[in-house]
């Protein structure tokens, strides 16, 4: 059982590769203009969850990391460290400065 799964998990992780999801750098601007446009076009309850994550994706590209509860994570690889973090029962998101130990393992270079 231990096998298949493995093997479910492998193929899963090969075909996202293969469809182009990446993981690009992020920058403090980006983070800003994504964090201003989701308020300021999709604030309210005419968009869903799922649109402000797809629009938040397309802007910043995959997250660099993601937490049990969903909430997605993205990180300059600059200092200072700033950060995106997208809330995972709303889709919104907030901007910061965050740790440079954080920028260092989870942003991309």
């Amino acid at each position: 059982m231990k096998t298949k799964t493995l093997l479910m998990v492998t193929v899963l992780a090969a075909a996202l590769v293969a469809c182009g999801a990446k993981k690009k750098p992020g920058s403090e601007a980006q983070f800003s203009a994504t964090f201003a446009s989701i308020m300021k076009n999709m604030n309210g309850n005419s968009h869903s969850l799922d649109e402000r994550k797809k629009f938040t994706t397309n802007e910043l590209g995959e997250p660099h990391r993601s937490e049990a509860d969903g909430t997605l994570y993205w990180y300059t690889s600059t200092e200072p460290c700033y950060y995106y973090k997208m809330n995972a029962t709303e889709g919104y998101g907030s901007t910061g400065t965050g740790k440079k130990e954080d920028c260092d393992k989870w942003g991309v270079k």
